[in-house]
């Protein structure tokens, strides 16, 4: 057994979520960003302490039970490993090319990896699927609060900023992201599964009433990943339940978009007042993701991606380091991790992340497939979070989220919890193989 428990990524989904709701606080009331979210006196990030302990847990680990029994875990924690060397020795080469506070945030980034490392290697036992139900939960009520902190009426002055058609919120203080992609797709599965789980009806009721608030936030974003999101996770939902029949689908799947188009009816009046309607802003949305010959479509990444692949010619096997693109192309970052990766770490490090992340979504496959001969209770709850696994492939390769460590350090844990449990019920079956 590891030396921490997992109360140590209980800490790290409070802070993820603690700190997502810091923004919506600091947007209401113009209190500073970094004196909500860091620790007084030290001046520490709670997501970096976060970090920090669940590193401890990972080398513990390493301490006591080497690099496991498994071979693909051994493979696992190999790469991680070099993939840690490599990235210090990015760090040690380019230091000061940036302002330390940056470079080390970058790396901490690189460092939350570690949590993949620690939790695969865990016991893991499907009770633990628990920890992702109460995330949901939880993140359900901040969605669903959070609005009213800076209520539609109020989308003007310094709370707001519109760009391109999309509205933004401007936190005093705001040094990096702190999205909700990890949060988001979570709330979605369980609350479009809510009847279908064996869970308690006030939580059925907390997240279904997230819906609605989610379905606002896709009209005021006009995030086109965010529209590929819903429209996966209602196919989802659709998938999952065509063995039970058309009747039972009906009679839940049916009120639920009778609930929503309600408060379509009714967010009209509110966004109105801001010149716009929900049902033409979802249109639109729809549009713009598929115009793929509008010149605004990729809104300047082409070209971004295309000057850091000329960067990353000149350092091919190895990268720039920890140095900003941004000193040599002028425009947004290129909004895809092979390319990102590719400036920054070259052939080298952009290898063995990619194979880091190959055998995590074998294992996520593996689990799919394992999971039709388990109970109902234990596939469902397997099958909503592998999918929730898959759709973060959607802002992996559209947004910078490997840099945005709060979120991404939430996804790692999902993904070494279904690396530790497909490793689970591998051993069982084995052992009913051994048994007969």
């Amino acid at each position: 057994m590891p030396m921490l428990g997992m109360w140590v990524y209980k800490f790290l989904i409070a802070v993820y979520i603690y700190s997502f709701t810091m923004v919506a606080v600091s947007v209401s009331t113009g209190v500073h960003l970094q004196s909500l979210i860091r620790i007084p006196l030290v001046n520490i990030r709670l997501i970096d302490l976060a970090i920090a302990v669940s590193a401890v847990s990972a080398t513990l680990s390493l301490f006591w039970h080497g690099l496991g029994t498994s071979r693909r875990i051994r493979a696992l924690t190999i790469l991680i490993l070099s993939f840690v060397v490599f990235d210090t020795f990015q760090l040690l080469r380019t230091f000061g090319v940036l302002d330390a506070q940056s470079q080390f945030a970058w790396y901490a980034s690189s460092l939350s990896l570690l949590i993949i490392l620690d939790v695969s290697r865990r016991n893991i036992s499907p009770s633990d699927h628990n920890l992702f139900l109460a995330m949901s939960v939880a993140s359900a009520v901040i969605l669903i609060v959070r609005p009213f902190l800076f209520p539609i009426d109020s989308l003007s002055g310094r709370t707001s900023v519109e760009m391109g058609g999309r509205i933004v919120f401007d936190a005093p203080g705001s040094k990096e992201v702190i999205s909700d992609v990890a949060m988001v797709p979570l709330v979605l599965i369980y609350a479009f599964q809510a009847f279908k789980m064996r869970i308690p009806m006030w939580i059925r009721i907390v997240l279904l009433a997230a819906i609605p608030l989610l379905l606002g936030q896709l009209i005021v974003s006009f995030h086109r990943g965010l529209l590929i999101t819903w429209l996966s996770v209602v196919f989802f939902t659709l998938w999952t339940r065509r063995e039970k029949g058309t009747g039972l689908l009906v009679g839940r799947f049916v009120p639920i978009a009778l609930g929503l188009g309600i408060f379509i009816l009714f967010f009209s009046a509110s966004i109105g007042k801001l010149g716009f309607d929900p049902v033409d802003r979802l249109i639109s949305t729809a549009e713009y993701a598929v115009a793929v010959d509008d010149p605004t479509w990729d809104k300047g990444r082409f070209y971004v991606q295309e000057a850091a692949l000329k960067l990353w010619q000149q350092s091919p096997w190895i990268g720039w380091g920890y140095e900003s693109l941004e000193k040599f192309v002028y425009g947004s970052s290129p909004h895809n991790f092979i390319v990102t990766s590719l400036f920054h770490r070259g052939i080298v490090g952009t290898s063995i992340l990619a194979s880091i992340f190959l055998i995590c979504y074998l294992h996520t496959w593996k689990l799919w497939k394992l999971s039709k001969h388990l109970n109902a209770r234990e596939a469902l709850f397997n099958r909503c979070l592998v999918f929730a696994a898959w759709l973060w492939l959607i802002p992996l390769m559209t947004q910078e989220v490997l840099w945005e460590r709060y979120s991404t350090s939430v996804e790692y844990l999902i993904l070494g919890f279904l690396v530790g449990i497909t490793r689970f019920y591998e051993g069982q079956m084995l052992e009913r193989q051994l048994i007969r």
